[in-house]
């Protein structure tokens, strides 16, 4: 059982480590074309106006400001909740798991080995 047990922390290590490194990639690519993404957007809105001589921003461009603050302080909002709400249901699986490695861990090998036969039979 501890055999089987430290195979599937290994599997489960090298899954999380390859999901890690993916992650941390997508990280690296959005922080190198996010800052470009937003200068090449402000600059394309026809708020700014290059031709003229007085003042390149025409009164229009407020509105930018006006719609992306709320609209960003919103998603995070939204981001803040999910990750309370993700932390807490991680909190009560891993309460959950250790519950049942205590009850595990209370029973001989053999009881165990016994009852994951009984399952893999029931389920065929």
């Amino acid at each position: 059982m501890s055999l089987e047990l430290a195979r599937d922390s290994k599997i489960m290590s090298a899954l999380s480590k390859r999901d890690s490194t993916a992650m941390k990639l997508l990280a690296l690519v959005t922080i190198l074309f996010l800052p470009s993404s937003v200068v090449a957007s402000v600059f394309a809105m026809p708020v700014l106006d290059w031709t003229s001589d007085d003042s390149i921003i025409k009164p229009g461009f407020s509105f930018f400001w006006a719609f992306t603050i709320p609209l960003t302080i919103v998603m995070l909002a939204i981001y803040t909740i999910w990750e309370v709400w993700q932390m807490r249901d991680m909190d009560k699986k891993s309460r959950a798991a250790v519950q049942k490695l205590d009850m595990v861990a209370g029973q001989s090998e053999a009881q165990v080995l016994l009852s994951r036969r009984a399952k893999i039979i029931r389920s065929v």
